[in-house]
C-alpha cells in the first residue's frame, strides 16, 4: 500500500517536545505475534511517496522480531501483537489494528492499542491519530481509531495532554477520563468511564525475553527477520537475512567479500548448514565475544528461525560452540524445517560418514572399516584388511574431503585421503601413502542395511508405460520375479541389490531385454532415479512405489510425545511424525483419542484441544494435566488441582484434588493427590464415588490395561504396583505411560536437545527408542505406515 505525503499532512501537526533518547537511537523495538497473523513492513522515508519497502514480513505465533528502523505493524482478524521498547514501555495491539513507529512518534491509523509508558526523563512519546495529538511522559491508557475516522482515548493511570489535530483545543486528562474527537473536528468531547474486566482485552499475555538482552543495532537502516523465515528461498535471501537477524545489519550480497564469500561456499551442491557454520566462525562474529546465552539465542535464530524459550536458553551446557551447532543441525526440528529443501542439504555431512564401509585398494587388499563420530568433525574407529590385518582409525572430514590415519598393529601407519560423495554413501578418488613407502588408490562404499524389497510394486515409466512388478529377494540380495505391463506384455526379472542400488534385467517373451537401475529409499518403499536401457536402443526414466497392504503393515504402539519446545510428535514405528501445534501435556485413550493441554496461559491453566483428523481443535475448559479414558472421554486437572471429567460435551467437577491423573484401558482411574509427602504426593484410586488412598507417594502416574498403576517419584525412581506392594524397576524416569496392550514407555533423565531420551520396557530392561521428549502418552495399537 502506498501512502501519499498529502495523507500524512492531513493526519496531524507535530507538537515539539524536548529531544529525548528515543530520537537519538531511532526506532528500536521487539515485536511479538501472540496470536493470529501479524505483519511488519519497513518505512524508507516519511518524505518519499513510496514510503514502504516492498517486502512485508509475517510473524509466526510467539515469534519475536527485533526492528531497528521505522516500521508499520498490522494485526489481522482475531490477531494480537505486543511491542516492547528498550525502556520496557509496552504497546499491545488488538485485532485489525495498524500503527506506524518512527522514533518517538507513533501513528495510529486504525484499530485499538493499549499503552504502558515508562516515565520519561527527557521528552516523551508523541502519539498521533487522524484527529488528535497526545503527549506522553509516563502513563497507562487505551487509544481507539474507528472506521468512521473518529478517535477516542481512555486514561487508566497517570496524566496526558491531548489536543485536536488543528491544535485549537487542548486538555490535560486525569485518571478515569475519556476524550472523543470526531473526524475533521476540533471539539474535544469528555466524559468519565468505568473500566470493567471485560474491557481489559490486553491482559494475560505471554512474557517476552527481557529487552536488555535484545541484540544491539549496528546500523540505522537494518531490519530483523528470521534467517529461516523462508528456508527454501534463494541463497542470497538466506545470507542477507542471516546478517540481519544475528548481526543487526544489512549487506550487499553482490560484493565479493562478506556475503559473497558465503554464497560461493553454497555453490556446487554446498549445504546451507555450512554457511551458518562459516558465519559463526567468521572474524566479525567472533570479535563480538558474545556471552554463552547470546550465542545460544543467535544459534536458535540462525538455524531454527525462532527465539529460544527460557528453558532452552538455560539448558545448553558451556561446551565447544561448534559442537553445539552440530547438535542444532542434527536436531529433529532442523531436519523437519529443511525436509522440503533438497538443494540446501539436511544434515551435517560428517554425520553421514559414521557406520561401516567396504574398502577396496587397487593392490588387491579388501577390508571393512567401522567409524563413529567424536567432536568437531573428528572420527575414530577400526579397520580389518583381508580378515587379518587390523588397525585403529583417527580421521576428520573437511567439507567433502575425508582424511584418515590408520595405525596398524604391525607398526605401519597409512595416510588415507578421499572424497565423500554428495549422498554420503561412497568415498572416491582415494589415495594412500604408508610410512613404509607403499602407495595405492582406494574406494569405499557404505554398508547400508535395507529391509527386504520382496513384494508388489507400482512401476511408472516416463514413456507412458505403467506396470506391476512382483519381486522376490533372497538372503544374498539376488532378485527374481516378473513384470506385467498390460496388453499381454510380460517379462521376468533377474538382478540384485547392493547397498541401496537396485539393478536387474527384464527379459520379455518377444525377445527384447531391458536393463533397469534405481536407488532404493531408506524405508524400502520407493525406488527413485530409475533409468532403463532397452536392447532396441530405447531409454527411459522410471520410479516405483511399493504396494502396501494391511498384511504388510505391522502393529505398533500408539505413542505421542511433547518435547521441551512444546512440539508434538507421534511414533509411526520408524520415525516421529510432527503434528502442528504446541502443548504442555497430552493424553491418549485406548481408542486412540488424543487430547492436549496447550501452552497459552489462562486463569485456570491452558486451553484444551482434541485431535480431529490431523488437526487439534479447541474445546471448552482450561487445565494443566490430562488423560483419556478407554472410550475417548478425558479427565483433567487445572492449576487449582481441581479434577474434572468430560461428559456430554461439558466438564463436570469431581471430588478431590490432584497433581496428575492416569486412566487404564479397563477404565480404572488413579491420581497423584495434592497432599504433600516430603517432595512427593499421595496416591489414590477412584472407586466410583470417592478417592481411596493407597500406600506410597509419587509425582507422575499412569495405569496399565488391567488397572495396575505405574508411578515415578520425585527422585526419578520407577515403581509398579504388584500384589498390593510397590515393585521398584530398574532405571530412572521423568514421565511414564502404559499402553492398552501393557507396553510401558518412559522419558529418561539424561539431557538431550529435545528434552530427555525415550525408552520402552521389554519386560526386563528399558530399551532406548530414537527421539527425545519431556512428556509421553501411549494409547491403543495402530498399524505402521509401512
Amino acid at each position: 500500500m502506498k501512502l501519499k505525503n498529502k495523507f500524512l499532512a492531513t493526519i496531524i501537526a507535530v507538537i515539539v517536545f524536548i529531544t529525548s533518547s528515543w530520537t537519538k537511537i531511532g526506532t528500536r523495538v521487539r515485536v511479538t505475534a501472540v496470536k493470529g497473523i501479524v505483519t511488519t513492513q519497513l518505512i524508507k522515508s516519511r518524505f518519499d511517496s513510496k514510503i514502504y519497502c516492498p517486502l512485508e514480513r509475517k510473524l509466526n505465533i510467539t515469534e519475536s522480531r527485533v526492528i531497528n528502523s521505522n516500521v508499520r505493524i498490522k494485526t489481522g482478524a482475531d490477531s494480537f501483537a505486543q511491542i516492547e521498547y528498550p525502556d520496557h514501555t509496552k504497546i499491545k495491539l488488538s485485532p485489525n489494528t495498524e500503527i506506524i513507529l518512527e522514533g518517538n512518534n507513533i501513528f495510529i491509523n486504525d484499530g485499538s492499542a493499549w499503552f504502558k509508558v515508562e516515565k520519561q526523563k527527557n521528552g516523551g512519546l508523541i502519539i498521533k491519530t487522524p484527529t488528535c495529538i497526545i503527549g506522553i511522559r509516563g502513563t497507562e491508557f487505551v487509544v481507539k481509531v474507528s472506521k468512521d475516522g473518529s478517535s477516542s482515548l481512555r486514561l487508566i493511570e497517570g496524566q496526558i495532554e491531548l489536543s485536536d489535530k488543528y491544535k485549537i483545543n487542548t486538555i490535560t486528562m486525569n485518571k478515569g477520563m475519556e476524550v472523543n474527537v470526531a473526524k475533521n473536528s476540533s471539539t474535544l468531547i469528555t466524559k468519565i468511564f468505568r473500566l470493567t474486566e471485560n474491557d481489559k482485552w490486553w491482559t494475560d499475555w505471554p512474557t517476552l525475553v527481557p529487552i536488555a538482552e535484545m541484540p544491539k543495532p549496528n546500523a540505522s537502516h537494518s531490519t530483523f527477520k528470521n534467517a529461516l523465515g523462508n528456508p527454501c528461498g534463494t541463497d542470497k535471501e538466506f545470507v542477507r537475512s542471516l546478517y540481519q537477524s544475528v548481526l543487526g545489519r544489512d549487506l550487499d550480497v553482490s560484493l565479493t567479500n562478506n556475503g559473497g564469500s558465503h554464497l560461493r561456499k553454497l555453490q556446487n551442491g554446498g549445504h546451507r548448514w555450512r554457511t551458518i557454520w562459516n558465519f559463526f566462525n567468521a572474524p566479525e562474529y567472533k570479535n563480538k565475544q558474545k556471552r554463552h546465552k547470546e550465542f545460544i539465542r543467535d544459534a536458535y535464530q540462525a538455524v531454527l528461525g525462532r527465539e529460544p524459550s527460557n528453558y532452552e536458553l538455560n539448558d545448553w551446557p558451556k561446551v565447544d560452540r561448534n559442537d553445539i551447532l552440530r547438535k542444532f543441525f542434527n536436531s529433529d526440528e532442523y531436519l523437519k524445517i529443511m525436509a522440503n529443501c533438497s538443494k540446501t542439504g539436511q544434515k551435517v555431512i560428517s554425520s553421514s560418514i559414521s557406520g561401516t564401509w567396504n574398502l577396496n585398494q587397487d593392490n588387491g587388499y579388501t577390508g571393512v572399516m567401522t567409524i563413529q563420530p567424536d567432536l568437531n568433525n573428528h572420527f575414530t574407529g577400526n579397520v580389518t584388511w583381508n580378515g587379518s590385518l587390523k588397525g585403529t582409525i583417527d580421521s576428520n572430514v573437511s567439507g567433502n574431503t575425508v582424511n584418515i590415519t590408520i595405525d596398524y598393529h604391525n607398526g605401519t601407519i597409512g595416510y588415507y585421503k578421499g572424497t565423500l560423495t554428495q549422498n554420503g554413501t561412497q568415498i572416491i578418488n582415494g589415495t594412500v601413502k604408508g610410512n613404509n613407502g607403499v602407495s595405492a588408490n582406494w574406494t569405499a562404499s557404505k554398508v547400508v542395511t535395507f529391509s527386504s524389497i520382496s513384494g508388489a510394486w507400482n512401476l511408472i515409466q516416463s514413456n507412458g508405460y505403467k506396470g506391476i512388478m512382483n519381486i522376490k529377494q533372497n538372503q544374498s540380495g539376488k532378485l527374481s520375479g516378473s513384470v506385467n505391463w498390460g496388453e499381454n506384455l510380460t517379462g521376468t526379472i533377474d538382478g540384485g541389490i547392493s547397498n541401496n542400488i537396485i539393478e536387474f534385467t527384464l527379459s520379455y517373451s518377444n525377445g527384447i531385454n531391458g536393463i533397469y537401475r534405481g536407488v532404493l529409499s531408506k524405508n524400502s518403499i520407493r525406488i527413485d532415479n530409475g533409468t532403463s536401457n532397452s536392447s532396441t536402443g530405447e531409454t527411459a526414466s522410471w520410479y516405483a512405489t511399493k504396494i502396501i497392504t494391511s498384511s504388510n503393515k505391522k502393529s505398533i504402539d500408539y505413542v505421542w510425545t511433547i518435547n521441551k519446545s512444546g512440539l508434538i510428535y507421534n511414533w509411526n514405528g520408524g520415525i516421529w511424525d510432527y503434528y502442528p501445534g504446541k502443548a504442555q501435556d497430552i493424553g491418549v485413550g485406548a481408542n486412540k483419542s488424543v487430547w492436549i493441554i496447550g501452552v497459552e496461559p489462562h486463569r485456570y491453566g491452558s486451553e484444551i484441544y482434541h485431535l480431529v483428523g490431523n488437526k487439534f481443535v479447541k474445546t471448552a475448559g482450561e487445565g494443566v494435566r490430562i488423560d483419556v479414558g478407554p472410550y475417548g472421554n478425558p479427565w483433567g486437572v487445572n492449576n487449582l488441582d481441581h479434577i474434572y471429567k468430560w461428559q456430554n460435551n461439558t466438564w463436570h467437577r469431581m471430588p478431590g484434588t490432584a497433581k496428575d491423573i492416569g486412566i487404564g484401558a479397563n477404565g480404572d482411574i488413579w491420581i497423584i493427590g495434592s497432599d504433600a509427602i516430603n517432595s512427593n504426593y499421595g496416591i489414590y484410586k477412584w472407586n466410583g464415588t470417592q478417592w481411596v488412598k493407597f500406600p506410597g507417594a509419587a509425582v507422575r502416574i499412569d495405569v496399565g490395561p488391567n488397572g495396575t498403576p505405574w508411578v515415578v517419584n520425585s527422585f526419578d525412581d520407577i515403581y509398579k504396583l504388584s500384589n498390593n506392594r510397590w515393585q521398584k524397576l530398574p532405571g530412572k524416569a521423568k514421565d511414564i505411560s502404559v499402553g492398552a496392550d501393557g507396553n510401558a514407555w518412559v522419558i529418561g533423565t539424561d539431557s538431550t536437545l529435545g528434552g530427555h531420551s525415550i525408552f520402552k520396557w521389554s519386560g526386563a530392561k528399558w530399551i532406548k527408542v530414537p527421539g527425545s521428549a519431556t512428556v509421553i502418552s501411549v494409547g491403543g495399537k495402530r498399524q505402521s505406515a509401512y
